[in-house]
């Protein structure tokens, strides 16, 4: 019960997606196009239903598409593709089939299955909260989520029992379009957060440093997840703190983070004017310090009663904050945290604007002595029977990034490690294909097996569908993030195919310059690095088997990005969700 009361609570303050008619009747007539096709006869209609770039309705578009992009304005949509349901597990060759325009009884049976299956539960405007697709790793995460129990195997049946259950425990009790396109949009919105930097059991495992491969969207996926968690978390004017980014580099100290001695001016005798001055981190602790006073004055007198330290789920309900740091290996961290770095561990939980003991969660600092004679207000992290002293908030999610690559990496203190989680982002090749089919890109799948193919010949791993020969085997470190080959988007134009020359020039233009610095660490020589260099840029735009006249064969791709993390988002909110048992 308390999980489902997140979740109405959550659904509660969700308004961000604004209801367009006009949209969404447009949408609605190329549905109807659409729903003409499957409920047809016309077996080459139904093929070409599916065919990039050759599909006899909506002017081209295809079914794929259209679920893919089109409607996901009023549903949440993610298409599978026909692969699922032929008997072809080869892919060039269930391709063939539909090139060919092979209506054999297996595929057109198979095909038919989905397109039938799409058709009875989503043939009506009062249905539409059916038009819903996605993987069934999503489907399983949202039972979860609100305790869906049936003994069915098949999607749709499990994908109604889902919505089903949403509607009674988010209260939608309507079949009103506006209500069915919030519920959808909702859903759709909690399931996209693209890491676990958020999935935290109440106020536990706050601290993540989150690591890869360059290009791997490190800061993007911490701006994106944070950015969706506070759009439907708004607390009082009084609670709210910004997200805090700062990066760390050789010449960054503790003066620059915790507090230090420094210049602040000249004085009318023209000597040069001294003062103790916060760094950044310390003055976001006591941003948050005064927020968390001004929350906890808005509890009544029994929630201020049942706060217990030893117990965080008692504060599931107070608000988040989030300091990042980006490129954090780069400190050095020991010099930079000083005596502060216990206080990641031992958080300060007590916010009744009246402290009269100090713990393991607060310490002096070296110059405390010096702020207590000052008494100035704005560096006093708190006040302990008149002594200045410094905790960190245990609502401050406090998130470091870094690349693998770097080989400052080894200086990471032990005794910091040990207090972080540690969260791997990796090359999603699904990011790149979903990214270049909204940008309207040709041959993506050829694009993306060649970005596949350079990635293993660095690595030594095996991804593609043939591991390059001679490959460096640097491992996984030395991978190339997506962003890398996202670059492409500046290179092709809108709606035009990915060309050999393209890729050339993107590995000319952004890629060549990472991957020399990688062969450096197995050669040493520049004849020996331009050899290896000239054999990774071969590899990566060479033809594909499949390219006809100078181009790839397009083909249907099934998406593999719609993997639910509702649990992550929930926890940020308090708790993390579980399965709800009897």
């Amino acid at each position: 019960m308390e999980n489902q009361e997140r979740l109405r609570k959550l659904y509660q303050q969700y308004n961000h997606d604004v209801y367009d008619e006009d949209q969404f009747n447009a949408v609605m007539n190329s549905w109807k196009e659409y729903q003409d096709v499957i409920n047809g006869s016309d077996k080459t209609k139904v093929f070409q239903c599916w065919r990039v770039g050759e599909s006899s309705v909506n002017g081209g578009e295809t079914l794929y598409h259209f679920l893919m992009y089109k409607a996901t304005y009023f549903c949440s949509a993610k298409s599978q593709g026909p692969q699922p349901y032929t008997d072809e597990q080869d892919k060039d060759k269930l391709i063939n089939k539909l090139d060919q325009k092979d209506t054999s009884d297996a595929l057109y049976i198979r095909m038919m299955k989905l397109l039938d299956d799409i058709y009875e539960h989503r043939n009506s405007p009062k249905s539409m909260q059916y038009v819903w697709i996605l993987q069934d790793k999503a489907i399983e995460a949202l039972m979860e989520a609100f305790g869906v129990e049936t003994e069915s195997s098949e999607y749709w049946v499990r994908s109604i029992e889902v919505l089903k259950k949403a509607k009674d425990v988010l209260g939608v009790t309507s079949d009103d379009i506006k209500d069915i396109f919030k519920l959808n949009k909702f859903l759709w919105w909690l399931q996209d957060f693209r890491s676990s930097v958020l999935n935290v059991n109440g106020f536990t495992g706050i601290n993540l440093i989150l690591h890869g491969a360059p290009g791997t969207g490190k800061t993007f996926t911490v701006r994106h997840d944070i950015e969706k968690y506070l759009q439907v978390n708004e607390y009082p004017k009084d609670c709210a703190v910004e997200p805090k980014y700062i990066q760390f580099h050789p010449s960054y100290t503790y003066q620059d983070f915790i507090e230090g001695i420094k210049p602040v001016g000249i004085d009318q005798n023209g000597n040069l004017q001294l003062a103790v001055v916060n760094g950044q981190f310390k003055d976001f602790c006591i941003e948050v310090r005064k927020a968390n006073e001004a929350f906890y004055k808005t509890l009544s007198e029994k929630e201020q009663n049942m706060l217990d330290p030893e117990d965080p789920s008692t504060y599931a309900d107070w608000p988040h904050y989030f300091f990042i740091v980006d490129e954090i290996n780069r400190g050095n961290l020991s010099s930079i945290f000083g005596e502060t770095f216990t206080l990641l561990e031992y958080r300060d939980y007590v916010f009744s604007g009246t402290y009269q003991k100090t713990d393991t969660s607060l310490v002096s600092t070296p110059l405390s002595i010096v702020i207590a004679q000052e008494a100035n207000d704005k560096n006093i992290y708190k006040l302990v029977n008149g002594q200045p002293v410094f905790g960190i908030p245990f609502n401050i999610h406090f998130i470091g990034m870094m690349n693998d690559v770097d080989r400052s990496i080894d200086s990471f203190d032990l005794a910091l490690r040990r207090r972080f989680r540690w969260k791997e982002l990796s090359c999603d090749y699904n990011i790149i294909i979903n990214v270049l089919l909204k940008n309207d890109l040709g041959e993506v799948e050829a694009f993306v097996e060649s970005c596949r193919r350079l990635n293993d010949y660095l690595c030594g791993t095996f991804t593609s569908k043939k591991k390059p020969e001679n490959s460096l085997n640097l491992g996984s470190t030395y991978q190339l993030g997506h962003a890398f080959f996202l670059k492409i988007r500046d290179i092709v134009p809108k709606g035009k195919p990915i060309e050999t020359e393209h890729m050339k020039e993107l590995f000319d233009e952004y890629i060549s310059g990472t991957v020399k610095e990688y062969i450096r660490t197995v050669v040493d020589t520049d004849d020996e690095i331009n050899k290896l260099l000239k054999q990774a840029r071969n590899l990566f735009s060479k033809k594909n088997k499949r390219q006809r006249n100078g181009r790839y064969t397009q083909t249907c791709h099934r998406d593999q990005h719609a993997v639910l993390q509702i649990r992550a988002f929930a926890g940020a909110s308090g708790k993390a969700l579980q399965r709800s048992r009897a």
